[in-house]
């Protein structure tokens, strides 16, 4: 009896000691772990200003502001010449949020005009997929001029590595962070042009910097110039045009300025008109426009300008305010795409454009019923993105309809934007505030429950009914929002899988999968018809290849007697391997009859490698190709039946 008394409380005291051990070791090894993180960061630093040693240089730590902070910026290095102290570069160290397996920490150099360097301090993203995108970006950057715009390197990246979506966006729009902050960088202290100081109604330039914006062709024979106006958080507030036209007597200078949707100021420059005729017009615009709403009409603004002169009858007034009103006209028409553009790349989650298309689409009835006033389309190389969509829907305050928008990429909200409306302080306002914040980068597939447990719940007032008044509107048109966007998503993939750009006048329904077919690892099974006729099946499959830690998911669709696609989906298999032989798959599959033997197939897409004799690739191969081998008997069956 005392033996087994004595057991446990040995076992019990063995097992006190382990644990603490254990918790000794810990603490050891995370301090070491993470002096090893900031050594490979301090390493980086020279590495992505493309020295090797810091001879010659010195390295010096630079503040980084509240807003690159937020934004994920960690450290920002100065590179100095010992010689004279002259700036030679600039290196950030960042950490983002949304990769696939987590945060990753880069870092990013710039010399001149151009990028220096890229370096992967901290990351776990998936061999193949982000991790392989993660290393092209290495050797892309270098000498890349600064000026490449975010859709220049959003298109060149994925041509060089396509597949990791989830890697690739967060990345790079940590990068435009960087580089929108390294293009202004010590330019702080700038003196501001006088004239564009007026332009946008400011005494002085502290806290602000001017951007040249490219004058379109369109505006070219008027316009002279255009400058954004940046705060000291990197956002532009508003535009300034110097137009220059031809008037009474000559050449006629101004500055005009937009701020939101007002005029911020206009400022009469070099001209020739005389008193009390062009001159006198010209005076008044620039007392008269400032605050004013862009809406204000050119009749309106004319006709408090110019024609409220005596002299207004002369020709010689009206060869002044013609051209003059008629420019102005041009740049407010200007001013108010740049206006929408900027709107609409806030709503996906861009700085700007660039060569994304956007296009609004028709808006259901059902969809209408639910709220939703305008739907828009983002493209980029004629493929369809994203949607954003703008929703109208009665809060609280009946008084003032509750604005929002909600835009998507991928399979993840890019923006919850708040609009106008009337909901109190503490109350729904602060809910909607919260959405603004809590759903960025949140995958579509985030539940209603949670999103409004993080978003009106957590609320001290939500117990209020004004609060719901405010939350179950605006959820239940998310919620529609969301089903439009998933369906959409559904659609576009399923398009993919039978081959065609778009469903058109298609039906599909999702079919059951038998017992044997689930086993082969067929997950899903949809059925394509045309006229109440089906024409064709798509299968998706998940199977264990190679790498046994990450399934390989692919989907085959077929259309009539033959393959339409084969669509590689995530996986874990190795370049050079079995990697290949699955692209090799998607490129050799399509199109061919269904007649085409495993053996063919096998031959043309993994035993053509030059490591077929490896057994990591018959690891990917035979799994696949014993699923692909059952579908295509099960598609074969189906079509006789």
């Amino acid at each position: 009896m005392k033996k087994s008394i004595k057991l446990p409380l040995f076992l019990g005291s063995v097992a006190l000691i382990c644990t603490a051990a254990l918790a000794v070791i810990n603490e050891v090894t995370k301090d070491k772990i993470s002096r090893n993180y900031q050594d490979k960061a301090d390493r980086g630093f020279l590495t992505v200003l493309g020295l090797t040693n810091s001879e010659g240089f010195v390295l010096e730590s630079y503040e980084v502001a509240e807003h690159l902070s937020k934004a994920g910026v960690n450290e920002i290095k100065t590179l100095k010449q010992v010689s004279d102290e002259s700036l030679a570069g600039v290196a950030y160290d960042m950490t983002v949020k949304g990769g696939f397996a987590g945060d990753i920490q880069f870092q990013v150099g710039f010399k001149g005009e151009v990028y220096s360097g890229f370096n992967v301090v901290k990351s776990s993203e998936t061999p193949g997929y982000g991790e392989d995108y993660l290393k092209v970006l290495t050797n892309y950057f270098v000498n890349l001029p600064i000026t490449t715009t975010p859709a220049e390197i959003f298109a060149a990246t994925i041509e060089l590595k396509a597949g990791a979506t989830v890697t690739r966006g967060p990345v790079l729009k940590g990068i435009e962070v960087l580089v929108n902050d390294y293009q202004k960088f010590g330019k702080e202290s700038q003196t501001l042009d006088p004239n564009y100081l007026g332009a946008f109604g400011l005494s002085d330039g502290a806290g602000y910097s001017l951007l040249d914006v490219e004058v379109s062709e369109e505006l070219a024979s008027d316009v002279s110039e255009i400058k954004a106006l940046i705060n000291s958080e990197d956002k532009q507030l508003g535009l300034a045009y110097e137009v220059n036209v031809k008037g009474y007597a000559g050449n006629v200078q101004y500055f005009v300025g937009f701020i939101g949707e007002q005029y911020a100021g206009f400022v009469v420059g070099e001209h020739g008109e005389s008193n009390g005729f062009g001159k006198d017009g010209l005076e008044n615009l620039a007392t008269f426009l400032p605050n004013k709403p862009i809406s204000t009409t050119m009749a309106e603004i004319r006709a408090e300008t110019f024609e409220v002169l005596p002299t207004y009858v002369n020709p010689g007034v009206t060869k002044t305010s013609t051209p003059v009103m008629n420019a102005l006209e041009k740049v407010v028409v200007h001013y108010e795409t740049y206006l929408l553009e900027k709107e609409i790349s806030a709503l996906f989650g861009l700085s700007e454009l660039g060569d994304h298309v956007v296009n609004e689409v028709s808006v259901t009835e059902e969809l209408t019923t639910a709220g939703i006033t305008k739907i828009y389309e983002l493209s980029l190389n004629d493929e369809v993105v994203g949607l954003g969509y703008y929703v109208q829907v009665t809060g609280y305050n009946s008084k003032v309809k509750v604005n929002f928008s909600v835009g998507f990429i991928g399979d993840k909200y890019t923006a919850f934007i708040v609009g106008e409306h009337g909901e109190s302080n503490g109350f729904g306002k602060d809910g909607l505030e919260n959405l603004a914040t809590f759903l960025p980068d949140k995958p579509i597939s985030t539940t209603m429950a949670e999103i409004r447990a993080e978003t009106f719940e957590v609320l001290p007032t939500y117990v209020n009914p004004g609060v719901t008044k405010t939350s179950t509107p605006v959820m239940n048109a998310l919620e529609k929002v969301v089903v439009h966007y998933e369906t959409y998503l559904l659609e576009k993939e399923i398009s993919a899988l039978f081959g065609l750009s778009e469903l058109g006048d298609h039906v599909v329904n999702e079919v059951s999968v038998t017992e044997e077919l689930t086993t082969a690892g067929i997950t899903k099974i949809y059925e394509l018809s045309l006229n109440d006729e089906v024409v064709g099946l798509g299968y998706y499959v998940q199977v264990t290849g190679y790498n046994s830690k990450v399934k390989i998911n692919f989907s085959v669709g077929f259309v009539g007697d033959k393959y339409a696609t084969f669509i590689v989906g995530e996986h874990g298999e190795s370049n050079g391997f079995g990697k290949d032989g699955l692209e090799n798959l998607a490129t050799f599959l399509p199109n061919k009859p269904i007649s085409t033997t495993m053996a063919e197939i096998r031959a043309e897409t993994f035993e053509v490698l030059p490591t077929y004799v490896n057994p990591g690739v018959t690891k990917t191969s035979t799994p696949v190709m014993n699923a692909l081998e059952q579908i295509v008997a099960a598609y074969v069956a189906a079509t006789v039946e």
